[in-house]
């Protein structure tokens, strides 16, 4: 058999060899792809999520009389 009948019939050419005889058709679909996905990902609004302050801590300790360094310790210990 020839190498045009097999493409032809499909036994060695197939969906694959288009891509393998043709890189540029590939190139350019995959180009194609790529930047469908970036813009479905910049058009997409997150909405589930809500907005959410970050969580602060505060410590409040009076110790009359002590140093800041003895504040630290206390504090930390």
């Amino acid at each position: 058999m020839t190498e045009k009948s097999l493409q032809r019939d499909g036994g060695e050419g197939g969906f694959i060899g288009v891509f393998i005889q043709r890189p540029i058709l590939a190139s350019v679909i995959s180009l194609i792809v790529i930047l469908a996905g970036l813009a479905a990902m910049l058009g997409i609004e997150v909405r589930e999520l809500p907005d959410v302050d970050q969580p602060v801590v505060s410590i409040r300790a009076d110790y009359p009389g002590a140093t800041p360094d003895s504040m630290d310790a206390e504090v930390t210990s």
